[in-house]
Parts: structure tokens; sequence; C-alpha cells
């Protein structure tokens, strides 16, 4: 996986749209990477806070392991914040 919030991959990411960086996001998340999944959230908060609520995900980042990210969970919760443009 890549680093997307590198400047090694700024060019690159900064043509993903918010859906692929969310997507990112949870795969760094599922990797058991959450600061990696951290990082794209703050990093590209302007972008992403028009699909989803940031803190919200931050929050659900820091939660227990135990009921955080588990794909039950999560992916309900993401797809209902994510707004059809």
């Amino acid at each position: 996986m890549r680093d997307l919030a590198s400047e090694e991959f700024h060019d690159f990411s900064e043509q993903m749209s918010p859906q692929k960086l969310l997507k990112a996001m949870l795969l760094f998340e599922m990797a058991g990477v959450p600061d990696g999944a951290a990082e794209l959230l703050v990093k590209f908060r302007p972008r992403l806070e028009k699909v989803i609520d940031v803190e919200a995900a931050l929050d659900t980042l820091v939660e227990p392991k135990s009921k955080a990210f588990r794909r039950e969970n999560v992916l309900p919760g993401i797809h209902a914040q994510v707004r059809c443009r």
C-alpha cells in the first residue's frame, strides 16, 4: 500500500476522489495500520468532510478494537455517511 499522505505521492493522491481516499483509509485500518488511516483523514479533511463526518471517523479509529472496525460495524456506517453527488 502506498503512503498517500506522503509528499512522494502528493500528485497521485490529489487526483483521487474522496470515495477512493475513504477506501484507502479503510484498507489501512483493515491492514492493522490505524495511524495511516488517521493520517489520511487528517490530511484530506477538507475533501473528505464533503462525504463523511471526519471527527466521527477519527473517534471510531480510537475505539477499542473489539468493536471499532469490524467489517459488519464500519461499512454500514461509512455507507450511511457518504452522500451521493
